[in-house]
Formats: C-alpha cells, structure tokens, sequence
C-alpha cells in the first residue's frame, strides 16, 4: 500500500504545479507602473452576472459591443459632441443623458449589457461619453483590454479657458470652491483622479473636487495612449518625465480643439461634421442620419436649487482679472508645452485623426499666449 500511495503522489504532484503555474501566467499585464497605481487585478467584473452568462470567450468578445467613445476631457464639448450625435438614429448611447464611468469602476460586465441586446437595424454605431477616462488607471487599462478596437474621440481647449470654465461649472452646480489662486499645482490629496501627484512641488490644500492647473496637462494625458514613442530627450521633457503607466494600443483617435467648433470659419466648421462622419463611418447614403451642420450655440449651464443667483455672479471666475496674472501666468506654460508635444509628436502618429490639420495647429499655437490680452469673456 504505501508504495502504490508514493506512486500516486508521484503522479499528482506535478499535475497540481503545472496548475498553479498556469494560473500565475494568466495574471492581466501592466506595461508600465506598480501595483499601487490602483491598475485593475485579476478580478475585473466586480458586479453581478445574474441574467447575463459570462465566459472566457464573452470577454474576448466585448470589443464587438463598443464602436467608440468620447473620452475627453470635462468642460471640452464632450456633452455637445455626444446630443450632436444623437440628432441621428444610428448611434446609441447606452443612457442617452449620462456619463458612463464603468471602465473606471471595473464594472465592464455592467458595461456590456447595455449595449448588447440591441436589435434596432437602424443603429450602426454603440458607444458612449466619459471624459474621465485619460484620468483614470483603470480606464485605460479596461480599455486596452476590452475594447482595442473602439474609436475614441478626444477634444481640448486652451487651458486658461479650460481652467476657467471647470471652475465655474462647479460653483453653478453648487460646489464649496477654493479661491482659484489657491489651485495652482496638483490636486488635493482628498480628491480622485490620476493627475493628483503629476510633477508640481505644490499641492492645493483644499478639496479641489478635480479642478487644478496640473489637470490641464491634457498633453500627459494624451501620452498614455501610447501613440508617441517617448524616446527623444525634448518629447521626454515637453512630458515632463512622468512615470505613469502607457497603455499602449491600436485604438484610432480623432483629436481636435475646441475652437474648430465655432462657426466662425464657416467652410473649416462644415469640414470638421464632414470628416467626424467619414471617420465614424457614417452611411452617405442614409438621408437623414447625418450629422447636423454647426450653427451658433450657447452652452446650457444647470445651476443648483439652493444657489441664489447674486451669490453666483459673485463667486465666478472672471480669469482675465489682474489678480489672477499668476495663475494665467501658470496655465500658459502648460500650454506651451502641450502645444509643442500634440504638434510634434502627437499629430505625427498614423493612428490619429484631424480635420483641416492647418487651422487645428493654429488653434494649439495660441496655447502658449494668454488669451486674455485678446478677449475678455465668460464660459
């Protein structure tokens, strides 16, 4: 008996090591950073698969669910982008009026059901709006895992404008916000976001609910993507020598800046509904499935019940004010090194798409000068 049981042992011992040591290879890979970068772990479905059966090919199989993706960044047009798109019936959102943050929060699953049981012939196009997604280790990495084939659309604007904009966004929805001098660097330890330690020496010391210079840094974002090769000292340096992880990916981009969606160039305005439509392969022959031409707008800003209006009008930010030249003076700076790195190096990838290249580069070159010396306005 006991060397029949020494045999067996023999036997079953290495079929128990080759099961451990397969299930250590199948660990997901993170190409750059450290377990502390809160990058998603072997369990990414951290919801219920009641009514819906999950297997290993499903998962395989998730990057037929989604065709594309606004994915930045807040306060750059994202929510006008997405009604625009809805003006037609071949695109569905999942929730026509919400953000989706599912790549953030690791609920892919949650994600996917929404967008797979659509029957409608008349939609062509699935996707859906988070500008949050550039900020988030999470995202990215469910992006690159899930949905490598999803066209992604990405807006910027100026900084100083950008900056200007958020702020105010926050106090018409009520938000106790710092004074803005007081948002220069990085955001508040309290707050969420990936861009919270990026290179400043100075950190907010309030509750910045993600409204800080460091997060105009769209061009560090942007770089995450992995469509540069960030080899070069100057690219290093326009980058700042960040460490954040790269997900690198086959993902097609269309880049643009805000300004292209003025109608004040009208034949560059009705070229950018033109190229938008042809990179999203939009049916030419659909009738009225196209997207609308650009006409004069104004955004709609929701303000909070308990906000009296002569206490708003007090707390906007009116960054073209003296007492902000710093803080303008900042922001600038940023810009001219995001401008400089999205010419040089961004623009320069096959996978990135833009329309009139020449009117989007002169829009960027006015990044590294303040605004404020040529307009005085309100977002």
């Amino acid at each position: 008996m006991s060397s029949a049981l020494s045999n067996t042992l023999i036997l079953i011992i290495p079929v128990i090591l080759f099961i451990v040591i397969v299930s250590e290879l199948r660990t997901p890979y993170q190409e750059r950073g450290s377990a502390n970068d809160n990058v998603a772990s072997n369990d990414l479905m951290q919801v219920s698969n009641e009514g819906f059966n999950v297997t290993p090919d499903d998962e395989q199989n998730y990057d037929k669910y989604i065709n594309f993706a606004i994915i930045g960044f807040p306060k750059c047009s994202t929510t006008f982008l997405r009604n625009r798109l809805l003006h037609t019936h071949q695109f569905f959102y999942g929730n026509d009026w919400m953000e989706l943050h599912h790549l953030r929060n690791n609920n892919v699953h949650e994600l996917v059901k929404l967008f797979s049981n659509i029957s409608d012939p008349q939609i062509k196009m699935k996707g859906f709006k988070c500008p949050d997604v550039l900020y988030s280790n999470n995202a990215l990495f469910n992006l690159q895992r899930y949905f490598p084939s999803a066209d992604l659309i990405v807006v910027v604007r100026h900084p100083v404008l950008w900056f200007q904009s958020f702020y105010n966004y926050r106090v018409r929805k009520g938000y106790d916000m710092p004074k803005p001098t007081d948002l220069e660097g990085s955001c508040s330890t309290e707050d969420e976001g990936i861009l919270n330690k990026l290179h400043s020496t100075n950190e907010t010391t309030y509750p910045a609910h993600k409204v800080c210079t460091d997060r105009a840094n769209f061009h560090i974002a942007l770089s995450r993507l992995g469509k540069t090769t960030m080899e070069s000292m100057y690219e290093i340096d326009l980058l700042e020598n960040h460490s954040l992880p790269i997900h690198r990916s086959n993902n097609r981009i269309f880049f643009m800046e805000l300004g292209q969606l003025s109608i004040e160039n009208k034949t560059s305005a009705h070229q950018l509904v033109y190229d938008l439509e042809s990179f999203l392969g939009l049916d030419a022959n659909a009738g009225d499935t196209h997207l609308p031409k650009l006409k004069n707008h104004r955004p709609k800003h929701g303000i909070a019940l308990n906000l009296a209006e002569s206490k708003l009008e007090e707390r906007l930010l009116d960054i073209c004010l003296p007492e902000y030249g710093h803080l303008r003076t900042v922001l600038v700076k940023i810009g001219h090194k995001a401008s400089r790195w999205i010419v040089s190096y961004f623009l320069q990838s096959p996978q990135v798409y833009v329309s009139d290249r020449n009117h989007l580069i002169s829009l960027l070159k006015l990044w590294e000068k303040d605004p404020c010396y040529n307009i005085h306005t309100r977002v």
